[in-house]
């Protein structure tokens, strides 16, 4: 888990070190760079998950570890100078196996408390914080005792001011969610059957049946298919529909629009083995029934989408990156939601480009595109000029972001320029590109967001209403999404992390107000 336990603005990192039964902290120095670690051993715990809060009021961050082998959470306090000493443990249950924990003012009463999934005896348990860092002893919740619960997170998803539970179980590939909890009860419990080993990896959230609400589309790389999500949070077993791409076909990628102006969302997606787009029709039920495909070269592997009016006639384009090929498609709107045939723009060799976004980067009224390359590292921008067609413009060779797989673009420095934020694999950095105006961009500024860390997916957008630019992240190795405000110069806040599972993979995010309260959530 990252958080600042020694009060100087740099993220330290606490380790679960199972094979030798110890906490490892790691303090972050002002160069990215930590110290040796400092280990706190726990006997033979088998320490596997850590969570991290201010638990005891003091303005100073404390851990608690989920103990696997001795079935218990350990609670560690902060002195605030980057050492913790141990304060006690809670018992979850004999054979109960706890795997990982999430963070909450539950009941709320101001003080923090937590949930944990216990995989041995199929259940979740509650320990609710006296704000002094002492807890309750825990109460459980049953699942049933084939269930395996390994992930559990808080939220609400019935739009009532109770806060609810979702629970993992990838042993039986199903999803429970507890609702409404009240008077030390949960008043129902639904649950959301997953196909077993679709690695879902690109998400996109939009009104699919006309009821107001956000619902949500998922592509599936592994199991091939479209998964569409609507009221999922009240009963998601029944408004689960899948739509079969093609065997092999490995979607990455999806996009929600009305391309044919019927008021209904379409959506398109990527056919990375066939070489191709496609194009599903929305109707007013929230069902797709119409399918039209479109070709992006031979060998292309299509591999990221994004849209835009690139021509001027206020349609929307749609542009794909073609990874197989080393080029940019083109796919100009026509009428009703059909397309042109693909205009191919090559690039340099060995490109590999992967993240594509859109923007008036040079001020000139048309759009252009900015192409990340996964095989040289950096990016290169695409200057429009207004028909659908694109000439190469700056290339940037950026050697700390040299596997880019997420572009956002928005003026995250307030000078009426677009700037460019992209996320990178190979070193765990985040960089910020400031635009000049005129097509070209400034170096960058980079923010490291873990020594292991593959950051896959960025969002910009004001998250805290104060009318500057912010970033969501997505992270692959590290099982977390990370939050950066913006300062509105062009930097931004130290990260702050939300744990989601230390064993997920998180490749896509979306934002959008899933309980009508004006607040934006995440999906």
């Amino acid at each position: 888990v990252l958080t600042d336990f020694n009060n100087d603005t740099y993220l330290d990192v606490a380790v679960a070190n199972y094979g030798t039964n110890n906490i490892g902290i790691f303090l972050g120095n002002k160069t990215g760079g930590y110290a040796q670690q400092k280990n706190y051993p726990l006997n033979a715990s088998r320490p596997i998950f850590i969570v991290a809060g201010d638990f005891n009021h003091d303005n100073l961050a404390d851990i608690i570890v989920a103990s696997n082998g001795t079935y218990c959470i350990d609670i560690f306090l902060g002195n605030g100078d980057g050492t913790l000493r141990y304060y006690r443990a809670y018992s979850t249950g004999y054979d109960s196996s706890p795997v990982t924990m999430a963070v909450g003012d539950f009941n709320q009463d101001n003080s923090l408390d937590i949930a944990v999934a216990n995989s041995g005896t199929g259940s979740i348990g509650i320990f609710f914080g006296n704000g002094n860092g002492t807890f309750s002893q825990q109460t459980t919740f049953s699942i049933n005792s084939e269930s395996h619960p390994t992930y559990i997170q808080f939220g609400n998803f019935d739009q009532d001011t109770q806060i609810d539970v979702v629970v993992v179980d990838p042993t039986n590939d199903e999803v429970y969610i507890f609702l409404r909890y009240t008077n030390k009860t949960f008043a129902t419990t639904t649950i959301y059957d997953g196909t077993f080993q679709s690695f879902p990896c690109f998400i996109a959230v939009a009104d699919f049946n006309g009821n107001n609400q956000s619902d949500i589309v998922i592509v599936n790389y592994e199991t091939n298919d479209v998964l569409l999500l609507s009221n999922y949070f009240k009963l998601p077993s029944a408004r689960q529909i899948n739509y079969l791409i093609e065997q092999g076909s490995a979607p990455s990628s999806v996009i929600a629009y009305d391309f044919n102006n019927d008021s209904q969302p379409d959506l398109v997606t990527n056919n990375v083995a066939g070489d191709s787009l496609l194009i599903l029709f929305g109707n007013n039920i929230g069902t797709y029934d119409v399918t039209l495909s479109y070709s992006t070269g031979i060998g292309s592997s299509p591999k990221r989408l994004c849209m835009g009016d690139l021509n001027n006639d206020k349609r929307m384009d749609i542009v794909s990156a073609n990874y197989g090929s080393d080029s940019i498609g083109i796919l100009i709107e026509q009428n009703n939601g059909t397309f042109s045939n693909v205009i191919t723009v090559a690039m340099a060799p060995g490109s590999k480009p992967w993240p594509v976004s859109v923007g008036d980067f040079n001020n000139d009224t048309q759009l252009d595109i900015v192409v990340g390359k996964q095989g040289l590292g950096g990016f290169t921008i695409l200057r429009g000029q207004g028909d659908g067609n694109f000439t190469i413009g700056m290339t940037y060779a950026v050697q700390t972001i040299k596997e880019p797989y997420s572009i956002a673009v928005g003026d995250i420095n307030k000078d009426k320029y677009l700037d460019l934020v992209i996320a990178g694999c190979t070193f765990g950095n985040i960089g910020t590109f400031f635009g000049y105006g005129n097509g070209n961009f400034s170096e960058g500024t980079f923010y490291l967001v873990g020594s292991v860390a593959c950051s896959t997916c960025i969002v910009l957008f004001d998250l805290n209403n104060d009318t500057n630019l912010d970033f969501l992240i997505t992270v692959y190795r590290g099982g977390y999404i990370g939050v950066m405000f913006g300062y509105g110069n062009g930097t931004f806040q130290k990260l702050i992390t939300y744990p989601i599972d230390s064993t997920a993979s998180l490749y896509s995010i979306a934002l959008a107000d899933l309980n009508k309260d004006d607040q934006l959530d995440v999906v």
